[in-house]
């Protein structure tokens, strides 16, 4: 995608097989769970180059390191975890997103409190 977008001249066909994804319901009223709702009721309104991100609710933490390493088999980079009441947020980051991603030789992180210890 960015080779495509920093190019000086590209055909229309060029970007036929660009999609663009929607993850988030952003201007809707509620948490999470409610704007995404919301969203897929939208779905079918949006144009064929347009869809929504697929999202599911974690079974545990089997649950997620076995379709963590189902995303990884098909070359992709990792999953982002949300809180289902969890407000949009535009600046900074956000207790309520976790990005799990496993870097190589990494152990991957399947639970964090958010608290700091004593030292």
């Amino acid at each position: 995608m960015a080779g495509l977008v920093r190019r000086t001249y590209s055909k229309g066909a060029d970007w036929g097989g660009v999609r663009f994804c929607l993850f988030d319901a952003p201007g809707a009223a509620g948490g999470f769970a409610e704007r995404l709702q919301q969203l897929n009721h939208a779905a079918p309104l949006l144009p064929a180059h347009v869809g929504t991100v697929a999202h599911f609710e974690c079974g545990g933490a089997a649950w997620l390191a076995g379709f963590y390493e189902a995303v990884k088999a098909r070359d992709g980079e990792g999953l982002v975890a949300r809180r289902t009441d969890g407000s949009y947020k535009t600046t900074g980051r956000s207790a309520q997103v976790l990005k799990i991603k496993q870097h190589p030789g990494e152990p991957m992180l399947l639970g964090y409190s958010g608290e700091e210890k004593a030292a």
